[in-house]
Parts: C-alpha cells; structure tokens; sequence
C-alpha cells in the first residue's frame, strides 16, 4: 500500500536524521574536550560563566529562526 510506503520513507528519513544528530553532539563532546585539554594546559578557568550564560541564550534565538519552540 502506498502510504505505508511513505510513511516507511519517513520514518526511515527520521532515522537518518537522528544519527546525524548523534554524530553531531558526539563531535561536538570532542570538540569541547578538546577546549577542556587546551585550557587545563594553559591555566585558564574551565567554565566561563558569562559565556555559558549567552549559550542558552544564542541557542533560543537560532531556534526561532527555524521556527521552533525557543522555549
């Protein structure tokens, strides 16, 4: 039936996105534990608390942009 194939499609897409997902945060743990090694070499503070604030901050305003829930 036709639209058991679509939805197969879709979910089969849905499953690709998330790999990519999960291949994104994994890189993006490796680029923050790279941040880590290069700060702990040099003595610079780990957490930067007023960067860290803005993150969440820059993250809700990408998120509208994309027409989602910023919240």
């Amino acid at each position: 039936m036709q639209v058991e194939l679509d939805l197969r499609a879709l979910s089969d897409r849905l499953k690709m996105v998330d790999r990519h997902l999960i291949a994104l945060l994994a890189q993006r743990m490796t680029l923050a534990k790279e941040v880590e090694k290069y700060k702990r070499k040099r003595g610079q503070p780990i957490i930067r608390f007023e960067i860290e604030e803005e993150r969440p901050k820059s993250a809700r305003v990408l998120a509208g942009e994309k027409g989602l829930n910023p919240n």
